[in-house]
């Protein structure tokens, strides 16, 4: 839980792959009482960071 203006959840953001599972955290999203506060620019990092994580994915699991 992060204090500061207001109290909110701090969730990770974890990507995962169907034959290999959790393959790694890609970001976090803060939560407010089912309010998600996020950017555009923030999802676009998230996305970035799942696209470098898928390709570390063996050749059969990487993205086509």
């Amino acid at each position: 839980m992060i204090e500061q203006e207001r109290v909110y959840w701090r969730v990770p953001v974890i990507f995962t792959h169907r034959l290999v599972g959790q393959v790694g955290q890609i970001g976090t999203v803060d939560v407010q009482t089912g309010t998600i506060n996020t950017s555009a620019n923030l999802a676009e990092a998230r996305l970035q960071n799942a696209v470098t994580l898928a390709k570390g994915l063996p050749s059969q699991t990487a993205p086509a």
